[in-house]
């Protein structure tokens, strides 16, 4: 795969004031740190995404990244559902 950018979609149904997502990596799958992740079309990344309505989010990570492990972390949900898939590669 093209590793040239990590891309990560969120797919969000059924909310109505939704939750918040973090991007985190670890080195060895027990310590993650929060990772900062750039929005669609934003060039300042940030270490948390709100998701606040259905929809598709889209977010990258820099392919510089040295670390084996990567998760989606969703806090503070109060409704809805979330598929979050992560793409080697711009999409």
């Amino acid at each position: 795969l093209d590793k040239s950018r990590l891309t990560i979609v969120a797919y969000a149904s059924s909310v109505t004031t939704g939750g918040t997502l973090k991007i985190q990596g670890s080195p060895d799958g027990t310590n993650y740190a929060d990772l900062a992740t750039f929005a669609d079309g934003n060039t300042t990344g940030a270490t948390s995404q709100d998701i606040t309505a259905d929809g598709t989010y889209v977010f990258t990570l820099p392919s510089t990244l040295a670390i084996k492990y990567i998760r989606a972390n969703l806090s503070a949900r109060t409704d809805g559902t979330y598929t979050v898939y992560l793409y080697g590669g711009a999409i």
